[in-house]
């Protein structure tokens, strides 16, 4: 696991890098995410998140 250095999941998640004997950092991202007509769809279209505040 610490190993894991800036990973993205090809933009699923924020970047994650683990460091031992550190807690990991708070994220507080999203994935906006809706369900229409039975089928989840994303206004921003594709793999992508939000984050509040935005990141740089």
């Amino acid at each position: 696991m610490y190993t894991i250095s800036n990973e993205t999941l090809d933009g699923l998640i924020a970047p994650v890098t683990f460091t031992k004997g550190q807690l990991g950092a708070n994220r507080p991202c999203f994935w906006p995410y809706s369900l229409k007509n039975g089928v989840f769809t994303n206004p921003l279209g594709g793999l992508k998140y939000e984050c509040f505040p935005p990141q740089p």
